[in-house]
């Protein structure tokens, strides 16, 4: 299995259904994957003193501890603020997978999903992490003006995947933070939606375009503390049928 793309890779799957833990293992255990799997919330965190996994894969609806409420608790955890995170929801209505977002989830998958469709994302979200992981260890002795964005009193700093405005820390996760570095990377130039899929979800990426939204809304939540304590504008502009510019 060593020569597998998915070895060695721990896959946390929390789900009440015995199918798809079925289905998931199909998907995911014949290219290296190792999935361990949880029936309810409530068992997570028992399963995380065993070690991190590099993916969770998250039911929504579960009879105790319910997958937003799983969710919210990763991410306000410093030790799984980063753990990145699949929603699998069987809600077919658009606000149910927006609340997911709205929480922190990384990416969602509707019920029923085919395992190409599975192996696909979860390929993708772990590309976006080692990419992540890659900016802060590749770029360590790189100098500080290859490596430092600065826009306003906004501060990207891509050797150590950290961003600040006006001083202050921002709390992002990785997808957030590769949405703002390709925005400020980009400043003064109207991005497709399309285009920031494929720069931060990756081109094997055929899900709606609705997730690009629902993180830039998750971001200006963010930095609006820190504009209106320094007296500036919105950032982060709609260009009307197009997509997002970061203000030049």
């Amino acid at each position: 299995m060593s020569s597998q793309p998915g070895s060695g890779k721990q896959i946390l799957l929390v789900d009440d259904s015995p199918l798809a833990d079925d289905v998931v293992r199909q998907a995911l255990e014949p290219f290296g994957y190792q999935v361990t799997w949880v029936e309810d919330g409530a068992d997570v965190p028992a399963a995380l003193a065993h070690g991190l996994p590099d993916l969770v894969l998250l039911d929504v609806m579960m009879p105790r501890v319910d997958g937003y409420e799983v969710c919210r608790r990763l991410r306000a955890d410093p030790r799984t603020a980063d753990l990145p995170i699949l929603m699998l929801t069987a809600r077919a209505q658009e606000v149910d997978t927006v609340v997911g977002l709205e929480l922190g989830a990384d990416d969602y998958l509707a019920k029923p999903f085919g395992e190409r469709e599975l192996l696909a994302r979860v390929r993708a979200l772990l590309r976006r992490v080692r990419r992540t992981h890659s900016s802060r260890t590749d770029t360590a002795d790189a100098a500080a003006s290859d490596s430092i964005l600065r826009a306003g009193p906004l501060i990207v700093d891509l050797a150590r995947h950290q961003a600040a405005c006006s001083g202050v820390p921002l709390d992002l996760t990785p997808t957030e933070f590769e949405l703002l570095h390709q925005l400020v990377l980009n400043a003064g130039y109207a991005l497709k939606r399309e285009t920031l899929l494929n720069q931060v979800w990756g081109y094997d990426w055929y899900g709606s375009p609705r997730v690009v939204d629902t993180h830039i809304q998750h971001l200006r939540k963010k930095l609006r503390r820190c504009l209106a304590q320094a007296d500036r504008p919105e950032l982060i502009l709609t260009v009307r049928g197009v997509g997002y510019q970061f203000a030049d």
